[in-house]
């Protein structure tokens, strides 16, 4: 469906892509992140969310699930959350930014209430 949408991908998106990439350069500049390509982020956020959607059988096989529960997606938020604050915050912020560990990898083969 890509060459119907080229109208939208090339304009309105791409307008909205930048918009949201001035947005990080800001961040940059007032040392709020570290210094990123922030299109490329916006691209890595996009990968890593979009996964649980695009590859929900290969994730439920992976983690031995008929159905994703509330506590998959939890994890995956909190994992998610860790891993770009982590990456992107300056170095004396990152301390304050962890996620909590997610209760099951912190206690494997129990899962949390929900």
């Amino acid at each position: 469906g890509a060459p119907f949408l080229s109208g939208y991908l090339t304009l309105d998106l791409r307008r909205r892509v930048e918009g949201k990439a001035a947005v990080i350069r800001q961040w940059i500049k007032a040392g709020k992140m570290v210094p990123v390509e922030p299109k490329h982020l916006i691209f890595h956020l996009w990968a890593v969310t979009q996964h649980y959607a695009d590859f929900e059988v290969q994730v439920r096989a992976v983690l031995g699930r008929e159905k994703l529960t509330e506590a998959d997606f939890a994890a995956a938020a909190e994992t998610i959350t860790t891993l770009v604050l982590h990456g992107c915050l300056p170095e004396g912020a990152r301390a304050g930014a962890r996620a909590p560990v997610p209760a099951a990898v912190a206690a494997p083969g129990r899962r949390r209430p929900g």
